[in-house]
């Protein structure tokens, strides 16, 4: 048996290294479902790992950088014995007979000697004729093996057996594009573990919507159509996927942090068609909305599905009786209100309807925050637009006859590009002082009505961003690499708004920071596919500085250490 004296530095690293095979749940027998992992976790090679950990930490803050540059150093008395050039892996096997994988971790080794050596600082080490038992302080038992350039590792000996012979070909392409990732083949799964996973989540629903029944039961009867959509869907999802790839990169040559979700189907299933089915036909004609210099853009474009429309076209007609019978027994309304109240619903829902049958998602939306003033501006497809003006008039004239002081109108206010505006001007009430220190003391809310679209835009002068908005969507033209969805955050203008506020100087410090750091994006996006879909959260490397600007102000007013 091997012993070497343990330090807190090599428990971390070789943790990290070699964790992953005792911290994932593992089958206490040998595993007769496929010969195929169906699940693979891949891990970028050592050097890769601690340059990125180098990288993040320089963009958080300088101290951090220095003490990244330490570890890094040190790091490299502890890697003995390790390929640091070659990726590394887990597989993940399922079995018919029990829901919990068996697993098989695999480290490039250069010097199996220097290895053991070092695992010996965290776990007691006794080496056999042929392999290798590893017993860590949890009392857990693994076994390692030494085949080519590899050290495979699993928690039973036998299941060593099914060690592949080229393992670095599992988990190349996904370690070269990410830090770590995990490729699921859902497929390889038993049906009966499906099955199962499915009746938990529908299990756990069921209690859910009981609950919510007691409580809301007409809430209720929209949820229970709405669940029986998602599972029929999470049904497709678990029978039609082939597989799917969820990864974690860090990258300079961008200078962000990225999170990947690409899912692909099997081709000719129900979930392939849908997914070619969801693809824009056109360019949006929103694209305007996507300002750099807001502090949040949003846009959509996507086919919707017939058999997905037809599911909501009847979740509406379930919710329009719904507020119906509300609004047939509201005593507080005259009957000349009720009336109202159900030619406005009825209206409403015919316009959603037909929307639905257009089977056309395209909206844009932006967010503006400049010194003390925010404004919203957003626009979407929708059939028949006149319908909703007549509705909105309609509204007007009731209210109107209330004199309500609160509340001025300004119809047909004014007009850009076809599009007829209506003002509304709300006054925000005196006791409300947070909402007076975000919208001032009024609102200003801006409806537009066009041919095939509406806009809506709100806040201290919404016209102006809402016309720009409008503009540059016209002039604005698609490319072939355009999103599906995505939304923008920019953190930059939203301190700088929030710093505005009274009892704010931190968030003034932190603006200051974020602003010369540049780089304040958070950006979200996806994209569907002939058979799958793409989707990505990205994080500009400039608001690591923030995080760490901000670790460093609370660990001044003895909020604890520097980020």
């Amino acid at each position: 048996m091997k012993f070497i004296n343990r330090g807190p530095f090599q428990a971390l690293c070789w943790s990290l290294l070699i964790g992953a095979a005792s911290l994932l749940p593992v089958e206490r027998g040998v595993c007769q479902g496929s010969s195929d992992p169906a699940v693979v976790i891949a891990i970028a090679n050592i050097d890769e790992q601690l340059n990125d950990i180098e990288y993040l930490a320089n963009a958080a803050s300088e101290q951090m950088g220095q003490m990244s540059g330490l570890i890094k150093m040190q790091a490299q008395g502890f890697l003995r014995g390790i390929d640091t050039k070659k990726p590394a892996g887990v597989l993940m096997y399922f079995s018919e007979d029990s829901p919990e994988p068996a697993t098989l971790a695999f480290l490039p080794i250069k010097n199996l000697d220097d290895f053991l050596d070092t695992v010996a600082s965290f776990a007691e080490v006794d080496e056999g004729d042929d392999t290798v038992t590893i017993i860590p302080d949890d009392g857990s038992e693994m076994t390692l093996k030494k085949m080519g350039e590899y050290a495979f590792i699993s928690d039973q000996a036998d299941f060593l057996k099914n060690a592949p012979s080229d393992p670095a070909g599992l988990v190349e392409e996904m370690a070269s594009k990410y830090n770590i990732s995990a490729r699921v083949f859902p497929q390889r799964i038993p049906e009966n573990l499906r099955d199962m996973a499915l009746g938990m989540i529908e299990q756990g629903y069921e209690q859910q919507l009981q609950q919510l029944d007691e409580i809301e039961p007409m809430q209720a009867e929209l949820q229970e159509q709405n669940f029986e959509i998602q599972i029929a869907q999470m049904e497709s999802m678990f029978t039609d996927t082939e597989e799917v790839v969820i990864g974690m990169s860090a990258d300079e040559d961008s200078k962000s942090i990225y999170f990947d979700m690409n899912m692909t189907a099997k081709a000719g299933s129900s979930m392939a068609e849908l997914m070619e089915e969801s693809i824009a036909k056109e360019p949006s004609r929103f694209l305007g909305f996507l300002m750099e210099d807001a502090a949040m853009t949003a846009n959509m474009n996507a086919t919707i599905a017939k058999e997905t429309a037809s599911q909501y076209k009847s979740m509406m007609s379930t919710a329009t009786d719904q507020w119906l019978d509300m609004a047939d027994g509201d005593e507080n309304m005259s009957d000349a209100q009720v009336e109202l109240v159900t030619n406005l619903i009825e209206d409403l829902s015919d316009i959603m309807t037909k929307t639905m049958e257009q089977r056309r998602m395209d909206m844009g939306m932006v967010v503006t925050m400049v010194d003390d003033k925010m404004n919203l501006a957003m626009g979407t497809a929708l059939a028949d637009p006149d319908k909703l003006e007549d509705m909105v008039k309609d509204v007007v004239k009731e209210v109107e006859k209330q004199n309500v002081d609160a509340v001025q109108f300004n119809l047909n206010s004014g007009s850009h590009r076809g599009t007829t505006f209506h003002e509304i001007i709300v006054e925000v009430p005196d006791n409300e002082e947070e909402a007076q220190n975000i919208l001032g003391d009024t609102v200003t809310i801006i409806l537009g009505i066009g041919k095939k679209e509406v806009y809506l835009a709100a806040g201290s002068a919404p016209e102006s961003v809402l016309k720009d908005a409008m503009d540059k969507s016209a002039e604005a033209s698609a490319s072939e690499d355009q999103p599906q969805s995505q939304m923008n955050l920019y953190m930059t203008p939203m301190l700088k708004f929030a710093a505005g506020m009274p009892g704010a100087e931190m968030l003034e410090m932190m603006a200051d920071t974020m602003e010369a750091a540049g780089g304040d994006r958070i950006h979200i996006q996806s994209n569907s596919s002939n058979n799958g879909f793409k989707s990505r959260i990205e994080i500009q490397d400039g608001i690591l500085e923030l995080l760490g600007a901000a670790g460093g102000m609370m660990g001044g007013m003895g909020g604890g250490a520097d980020f």
